[in-house]
């Protein structure tokens, strides 16, 4: 199966289409990567079937671009048939028509779906069914083309008429043709990683094409991050998708790297490994002109326009000469807050999030931040020691059973998750006093003159068990400083384990790692003083 989707504005028609394929039986592919580059499982399906991430179903020939859902064989037999007229010298329309002809029992073919983008004075689409009573149709609105369910066309549906709706704002081509593309392939791609659409044989790596007065271009090199509401401490993996016009390429750092040719393709082994070796090396240099952002845990998609710098506003490319596959990313706090949606964004999939980040240069004095800190930010994953400014007591029976560190705006949600605690003392850290009382359900130093419940109501619940774990070590790189590492774990035993594998990733050594205690962690209100990495 397949999902394709087509549009077109006064200056570009688009297609955009999965990569999924199913089939009937293995064909020996128990080897594969277990999942698609998006998470997706892959394999057999309950049904019998097999599903994997294995098809590049975008075509292009004499500035035109096709997308194919059904038949393979069959299809790739009709796209070529078309192909061939066209270059001859006959219109798009008669040479359709004349392969068409060519198959005097069309209806009767394996069933097919084909797409045509190209440019004739406007930009064109043209839809193929040979299912349909019309066979071939001049299309003007949204096309989708394959077996997608309803959910998933009612999805495109709304978000098209929203992204259409700003390109057509005033002042017009505020936001150019690449970026509706790239806002549709992230659409896409955020929808599969919420719902297994695999299962329906659609999803892996959308890519997409346009067609202008230019001829065919393909879609720009995207990073994808996927990750829970922080990627510092939930980053699950990257992806790269990098396409051409006979294969493309997915770089993962979780599983193997992907290399899909088209249909059609006469492409050799030797242009394959080319182009994986080409796309292994901007990885490792960060070239890419968008970075887009995933969130697991709500639908919040971040799409950030780096225009090929390492260096922007709210977020900067750690680049690692001295390693292959390892690529950074320090993320700003504002560009955290985004992905969450200020963290009340809502878990309704119709409500899905968009936020889309022009190219904003960073400071010099942001760029040298990160330079200075960028040895701590590897192995600790966050920056800013002075934000530890309180200890959180929880006390029993007179006894202390437990304490946090916290940082000012952590008190009153430390409160909330703890409401059912006998005691609480806030002490400040640098004057050891006490700065805040709760016991029983209310604060009762200072006096607030109302009850605490009033301040609850406006905290975001917190819902993970999860706590940040800290612990310092000195590198054996001949520097005296010691460092800190940053872990979010459920217990200590996880924290040590999540430490240890963090040092040994970054220095190759396990080193003696001393507990330096832990700091309560609420999303929200952890990061206003810091600065994370991926």
């Amino acid at each position: 199966m397949t999902y394709s989707v087509a549009w077109k504005t006064d200056t570009a028609a688009f297609i955009v289409t999965d990569s999924a394929v199913t089939t009937s039986n293995d064909h020996g592919n128990a080897v594969e990567n277990r999942t698609t580059s998006f998470c997706e499982l892959q394999g057999k399906l309950d049904n019998g079937n097999y599903v994997y991430e294995r098809a590049y179903k975008i075509f292009s020939k004499s500035n035109i671009a096709y997308s194919l859902a059904g038949d393979a064989s069959f299809g790739v037999e009709f796209i070529e048939d078309v192909a061939f007229r066209i270059e001859v010298g006959l219109d798009v329309e008669i040479a359709i028509k004349g392969a068409i002809d060519n198959y005097p029992n069309f209806k009767y073919k394996p069933t097919i779906e084909i797409t045509l983008a190209y440019y004739d004075g406007q930009p064109q689409l043209v839809t193929i069914k040979n299912k349909r009573s019309t066979f071939v149709r001049f299309e003007d609105g949204l096309v989708l083309s394959g077996a997608p369910k309803n959910e998933l066309i009612e999805y495109t549906n709304t978000f098209y008429n929203v992204f259409m709706d700003d390109y057509l704002k005033i002042p017009q081509g505020s936001v150019s043709d690449e970026e509706l593309l790239v806002k549709m392939i992230a659409l896409l791609q955020s929808y599969g990683i919420h719902n297994y659409t695999i299962g329906n044989g659609i999803g892996g790596a959308y890519t997409g094409v346009s067609v202008t007065s230019n001829g065919v271009e393909y879609q720009p090199d995207i990073c994808y991050l996927i990750s829970g509401e922080n990627p510092a401490f939930d980053c699950q993996k990257m992806a790269t998708v990098n396409a051409n016009e006979h294969s493309v390429c997915i770089i993962n750092t979780d599983i193997a790297d992907v290399v899909i040719s088209n249909f059609n393709s006469d492409v050799t082994d030797a242009c394959r490994t080319s182009l994986l070796e080409k796309s292994r090396d901007r990885f490792d240099n960060g070239e890419y002109k968008y970075f887009i952002f995933m969130n697991t845990f709500c639908h919040v998609v971040c799409i950030v326009n780096m225009d090929f710098s390492r260096d922007h506003l709210l977020l900067s490319i750690d680049v690692r000469e001295d390693r292959q596959g390892a690529l950074g990313l320090v993320v700003s706090t504002e560009l955290q807050m985004m992905l969450n949606d200020g963290y009340k964004v809502s878990r309704n999939l119709q409500d899905t999030t968009f936020n889309c980040i022009p190219f904003i240069p960073a400071p010099e004095a942001k760029i040298n931040f990160v330079k200075n800190e960028i040895k701590k930010l590897r192995v600790g994953k966050i920056s800013n020691p002075a934000r530890l400014k309180y200890k959180f007591l929880i006390i029993e029976s007179g006894r202390q059973v437990d304490w946090y560190y916290g940082n000012q705006d952590s008190i009153i949600p430390f409160l909330k998750y703890n409401k059912d605690a006998e005691f609480i003392r806030v002490v400040d850290l640098s004057t050891d006093m006490v700065t805040l009382e709760f016991e029983n359900g209310d604060i009762i130093f200072p006096e607030l003159g109302y009850h605490v419940d009033e301040l609850f109501i406006n905290i975001v619940n917190k819902e993970r068990k999860e706590d940040v774990y800290i612990f310092d070590f000195y590198p054996n790189d001949g520097d005296d400083e010691f460092l800190f590492v940053y872990v979010l774990a459920t217990d200590i035993d996880d924290a040590f384990h999540k430490a240890e594998l963090s040092v040994y990733n970054e220095y190759g050594y396990e080193s003696a790692l001393v507990f330096s205690g832990k700091q309560f962690y609420h999303p929200k209100y952890f990061f206003s003083e810091s600065l994370p990495e991926t």
